[in-house]
């Protein structure tokens, strides 16, 4: 969702209604009422998102007005100076449900993380910087639930906006031990981004080349469909074959390729 502005909702606005998000990236919208998400008497659900850099008078990344709404693996940095109400969450009379996920001020952000005016909020096994002290409850029924951490989660490079986790991050393996596994069969990870901790390989005999006239080439195609929610960088390195003729020796060269999974690394 690109930059821009609106008066509520200034990336995704649901009034009345009911709406399932999932595997979305806001950044830099700005509005009135939540910068990214502003929901109004409406039953939502948010699987995965990346919400950073958004500005609002009132809830710079939700403004949340009744209804339901449940929120799992978010990544979530809100830059706003305004010390009133422009937090990252700002509820009232809404319901809701916060797992897996890391808040945290950025840019010169003085507001309070989240406000809650009524209503219901469990929070459990989540990266909250400044913890629930960090956290406004007028009158909501409010359950800090198990899990909960406050910590650097240890970004790659946020400044460049790689919000994906580093080896040492604590939002490893952090995630609730009820949610779904993680594509490497660990424990969910905090936030958007998981942390692949299995090598990939592929079998050189997946790859066999027929018998080429000398001259000519032959083109082989690997195919990988991403299955994960974030990018996985997977080298390919120089391959020659199992039986190099005398004279010469004839390389294959595989390219770099990128493509989206998890970030790899063994630990």
């Amino acid at each position: 969702m690109r930059p821009h502005r609106h008066s509520a909702g200034g990336g995704v606005y649901v009034a009345n209604g009911s709406a399932e998000i999932e595997r979305v990236l806001v950044f830099n919208c700005n509005a009135s009422l939540g910068s990214a998400f502003s929901f109004v008497r409406s039953t939502v659900s948010i699987l995965g998102a990346l919400i950073v850099g958004n500005q609002a008078e009132n809830g710079a990344a939700f403004y949340l007005n009744g209804g339901e709404v449940e929120m799992d693996h978010l990544t979530v940095g809100f830059d706003n100076a305004n010390p009133s109400n422009a937090t990252a969450i700002f509820s009232s009379g809404c319901n809701v449900d916060i797992k897996n996920s890391i808040f945290l001020e950025d840019g010169d952000a003085q507001a309070d993380l989240m406000i809650f005016h009524h209503g219901t909020v469990g929070i459990d096994f989540n990266d909250i910087l400044g913890g629930n002290a960090d956290i406004v409850n007028d009158q909501a029924t409010l359950t800090w639930g198990d899990g909960n951490i406050d910590a650097d989660p240890m970004f790659i490079d946020p400044d460049e906006g790689d919000f994906t986790l580093s080896p040492d991050s604590p939002c490893i393996d952090a995630g609730s031990p009820e949610s779904p596994e993680d594509p490497d069969g660990s424990l969910t990870d905090v936030g958007m981004f998981c942390f692949y901790q299995r090598d990939m390989t592929l079998d050189s005999h997946w790859l066999e080349f027929p018998a080429t006239e000398p001259g000519l080439s032959v083109d082989m195609t690997i195919t990988v469909t991403n299955i994960g929610m974030t990018p996985l960088w997977m080298e390919l390195p120089m391959v020659e074959p199992a039986e190099a003729p005398s004279s010469p020796q004839p390389r294959w060269t595989v390219p770099t390729t990128s493509i989206p999974l998890c970030r790899s690394s063994s630990r």
